[in-house]
């Protein structure tokens, strides 16, 4: 629409410009009324503001050109607009040079097209335009001014002039600290992380590499490529001999599952994101001769910052779904007794953590079980003085009445009539309840 009126604009203009002006002004405005409103949905806050700050300038110009006010007041409200929209889009990543740093360009858009409706007034006012009236453009000369200068200190902020931030955070053997300063960049260290594990709760770099870009991902709030160029403005440091980069040879089963949920959620707890999710994958697997099954089940979100967490859904690096009861009990021999949300198991707190789930599951035939879990002994983490989501925990109910607990890295024999409960963590709760 906004082509079709412009085009109509260049037409009557091409044909007769006086005859034709009343229809070139009107196709034109409407027009740029139409650019206007398409702005916002095809470009980002930052370069929508630089857009209407410039077509703000430009209605501006024509008002004081054609000595009418609507023009004038529409460009200085589009002015203020984008001035405002601007300031609502800047982030403290930034780059270190301000040709290269996108919110210091569109800060220079807006004030560039402020100041030269300054200077347009200035000319008027030393000239004595009769049309234009002295008492008038030197108010639009205050409010440009006003505008100007708050576009300036959008610029300086855009630049990276901000305080450099550190915050660290422990938890399940390892320690992560993050620092981002003035740069668009930061620097991820894993120093302080625990040795390899004896066990198989080890993860190679990669994982570790890949958990960083994914927080990181998330934090952007935009659409970005998945490539090695994500990671270009960030250092991770990850010290040989630890769990994180553990020697050759180490077992790393749990690497991708479990230790990569641990550092997903220290990564985001240092950053004040959101509260540690449930923690874990609870990989539950069974069989026999002939069947074997494998799943992952859902726990509790974190909460943070203007959210509750999310209840019963896997997080984070997980791309797993569950089998329907329907296919699991015709093609295995079980039966799925409960599936439910475990209620309560969310951390308290001004916003609460996601509830874990529970899962019953029945054996028909002789079976062996196997889980492989965390956050059994230490809770899910609160932040900002949110409460801990609860421990995963798990059981085992004989055919005979008698309890079994297990661990949260166990193997078991089940006997046809016994049943396996599996109760999943709960999400950390974000800020003080009450």
């Amino acid at each position: 629409f906004a082509a079709l009126y412009l085009g109509v604009a260049a037409v009557a203009t091409r044909r007769d410009a006086e005859r034709f002006r009343v229809l070139h002004e009107a196709m034109l405005a409407i027009g740029i009324g139409f650019v206007t409103l398409a702005v916002p949905l095809a470009l980002g806050a930052r370069w929508t503001s630089a857009a209407w700050a410039l077509e703000g300038a430009g209605a501006f110009w024509v008002g004081m050109r054609q000595a009418r006010w609507l023009p004038r007041a529409f460009g200085l409200a589009l002015q203020a607009v984008a001035a405002l929209l601007l300031l609502g889009s800047l982030g403290a990543n930034v780059a270190p040079l301000p040709l290269a740093n996108a919110s210091f360009l569109g800060a220079m858009l807006v004030a560039g097209a402020l100041g030269l409706l300054a200077l347009r007034n200035r000319v008027l006012l030393k000239l004595g335009v009769r049309n234009v009236g002295r008492r008038r453009a030197r108010s639009a000369l205050i409010v440009v001014g006003l505008m100007l200068g708050t576009t300036i200190i959008a610029a300086a902020l855009a630049t990276g002039v901000v305080n450099p931030s550190s915050s660290g955070i422990g938890g399940g053997g390892f320690l992560v600290w993050w620092n981002a300063g003035r740069e668009r960049a930061a620097t991820i260290d894993f120093t302080g992380t625990g040795p390899a594990s004896q066990g198989n709760f080890n993860a190679p770099p990669a994982v570790t590499r890949a958990v960083v870009l994914y927080a990181f991902r998330c934090l952007v709030g935009e659409a970005l490529p998945l490539n090695e160029g994500c990671l270009a403005p960030l250092t991770i440091i990850i010290p040989d001999g630890s769990f994180l980069s553990p020697p050759p040879g180490s077992a790393v089963v749990a690497g991708n599952t479990e230790v990569s949920q641990a550092v997903c959620n220290a990564l985001l707890g240092a950053l004040d994101a959101c509260a540690s999710a449930q923690g874990t994958m609870n990989n539950f697997l069974f069989g026999n001769d002939t069947h074997q099954y494998y799943e992952t089940i859902c726990g509790g979100a974190g909460a943070g910052p203007g959210f509750d967490g999310a209840s019963a859904v896997h997080t984070h690096m997980t791309n797993t779904r569950i089998t329907d009861p329907e296919i699991l009990e015709m093609r295995y021999p079980v039966r799925l007794d409960r599936f439910a949300i475990r209620r309560g198991s969310g951390g308290a707190g001004k916003h609460v953590g996601g509830d874990g789930a529970v899962r019953a599951i029945t054996a028909l035939e002789p079976l062996t079980v196997t889980l492989v879990a965390s956050r059994r002994t230490v809770a899910p983490f609160g932040l900002a003085g949110g409460g801990d989501g609860m421990a995963g925990a798990q059981r085992v109910e004989r055919a005979d009445g008698s309890v079994q607990i297990l661990k949260g890295t166990d193997q078991i024999e089940l006997s046809p009539g016994d049943r396996i409960m599996i109760e999943t963590p709960g999400g950390g709760g974000y800020g003080a309840a009450g």
